[in-house]
């Protein structure tokens, strides 16, 4: 309980919430698992978890730099290896279609990886690497995530089934956009 703090969306209250004696503070912005939760709009807390997690980007970009040398498979690795421990760490929460941003700076290291001015041809670069797309490969994350959420024994009736619940029924983009990710699921639209 010390660590917890309370945010309030779409309201001015800030009067901190006392819970047995343990006073919870209010908060503009949480970083939970490595990920800012706040009140910006979905889309600016994505840009802010990319902008955190830059620098294992550039430690890609610099390890691409010194070791040119270095064979594709072992650039390759480093790359997923940045990749998936950093940059897309947390992106459950993304519950938004707006992946812009995240997608221009992953395709800038995908240029790196392949040695590839930054000004080169995109389409091409995602031809030869033949990665899925960031948005699918988020979207199969997030599906991932809300089953294995879902059948959880003490799913029913948990905070996170309110939540879920709450958010679809009030139609709010996170509600909004889980729905349409369980209904692409349903649908074999990956």
């Amino acid at each position: 309980p010390e660590k917890s703090k309370l945010m309030v969306i779409n309201s001015k209250d800030n009067v901190p919430f006392i819970f047995e004696n343990i006073v919870i503070r209010h908060t503009h912005e949480y970083i939970y698992l490595g990920t800012p939760i706040s009140n910006l709009f979905l889309r600016k807390q994505v840009k802010a978890h990319i902008d955190l997690k830059r620098s294992h980007l550039m430690k890609f970009s610099a390890f691409v730099k010194k070791n040119k040398e270095a064979p594709f498979p072992v650039k390759e690795l480093v790359f997923k290896s940045a990749l998936s421990s950093a940059v897309l760490y947390g992106c459950e929460s993304w519950l938004c279609n707006d992946l812009q941003y995240v997608s221009s700076v992953v395709l800038s290291a995908k240029k790196q990886l392949l040695s590839v001015r930054n000004q080169g041809c995109s389409d091409l670069v995602r031809a030869e690497l033949g990665y899925p797309d960031l948005n699918i490969t988020v979207k199969e994350i997030q599906i991932k995530f809300i089953k294995k959420l879902t059948s959880r024994d003490d799913f029913d009736g948990s905070p996170a089934q309110l939540a879920l619940h709450l958010a679809a029924h009030v139609e709010s983009q996170a509600g909004n956009y889980v729905s349409s990710l369980l209904n692409s699921e349903i649908a074999g639209l990956r």
